[in-house]
């Protein structure tokens, strides 16, 4: 099979490539992501296979509308109304008690769904134009830096999909802030774009963090990757010292671009959060293309960089070194 690329001309293409059971990869504003027809068990279980991700893993069920919404949850409770006005269409994904029309494929077998309303307008015109709700999940194989560019997709999955959708690299370019709603409890699954405190703000009280208790391996590199926590001084002076130039790569901000003796790629300056969210992934996957790296050395702190690139380099981390 030949991926096809395809432009917003030929969206009714895409559309009948997904009403015929296929996968297409689609943009959003945080990442592309991997579409299937949201009713469509094969569909459904193929992006599990295409992506080598575990069926006990979830999806996403993406929308264009509320109305679309009401049809998949037993209850849009207060709070996601609340939500909902302030943060879509855009990149928040909220977790609900699901409605018996949601195939329990999509949800793992979980009485919840996660449900996002994407701003991004090719989504939400191709979603309109299918008339049904997709799922998608973020375009990489599992366990793999997330794609925000067409060329990124086609490095997974060139021949493996039906066709990608072109539309240009991804304003935010993280995966969406994920949050956890029931009558009782409000849990942020994952940190993106739209901050704990955005959260609260909204709702009037405090959520919980579970994200900071999960410890994974994730958006994993080719190459080790090592955190040097420190300023800029005490990181360029180590990777100088030790780095072997010849099979070592720096993950770093722009101000330390100059002065490394290793072939070095930027995620952004020093606390830019936007361009920060942005390059995070292209820079891991630019690191990746190098086959003679076997080690990365990435600056990274809290200060510094957003908490959610703090969060993915992370999971993205073999060691952590500190000076």
């Amino acid at each position: 099979m030949k991926t096809m690329i395809l432009c917003e001309k030929d969206l009714l293409k895409a559309a009948e490539l997904l009403r015929l059971g296929q996968v297409v990869a689609i943009p959003t504003e945080t990442v592309y992501g991997l579409a299937a027809n949201a009713f469509d068990y094969s569909a459904v279980k193929s992006i599990f296979k295409i992506k080598n991700r575990t069926a006990q893993n979830p999806l996403t069920i993406h929308v264009c509308s509320l109305e679309q919404v009401f049809d998949l949850v037993k209850d849009f409770t207060n709070i996601a109304r609340k939500l909902a006005n302030e943060f879509w269409p855009g990149p928040l994904t909220m977790v609900l008690p699901k409605s018996n029309l949601v195939p329990s494929i999509v949800t793992a077998g979980s009485d919840f769904v996660a449900i996002r309303f994407p701003s991004n307008n090719l989504a939400k015109m191709l979603i309109k134009t299918i008339g049904f709700p997709v799922v998608a999940s973020s375009a990489n194989i599992s366990g793999k830096p997330s794609s925000t560019k067409v060329p990124h997709v086609l490095n997974d999955f060139d021949g493996k999909i039906a066709a990608v959708l072109d539309g240009g690299e991804c304003c935010f370019g993280l995966e969406s802030t994920i949050v956890f709603l029931d009558s009782n409890n409000q849990k942020i699954l994952r940190q993106g774009v739209i901050k704990k405190e955005d959260i609260e703000k909204i709702i009037g009280k405090t959520v919980s963090n579970l994200y900071q208790n999960v410890k994974c391996k994730h958006y994993s590199t080719n190459a080790k990757l090592i955190i040097i926590p420190s300023n800029k001084s005490l990181y360029v002076d180590y990777v100088n010292s030790y780095a072997d130039v010849s099979s070592s790569g720096a993950l770093c901000y722009d101000e330390d671009l100059e002065d490394l003796k290793i072939f070095s790629v930027s995620y952004g300056g020093e606390r830019d959060f936007v361009s920060q969210s942005r390059k995070i992934f292209s820079a891991l996957r630019e690191l990746d293309l190098h086959s003679n790296i076997k080690t990365i050395y990435a600056r990274c702190d809290r200060e510094s960089s957003s908490g959610a690139v703090f969060d993915r380099i992370h999971e993205a981390c073999d060691k952590i070194q500190r000076l």
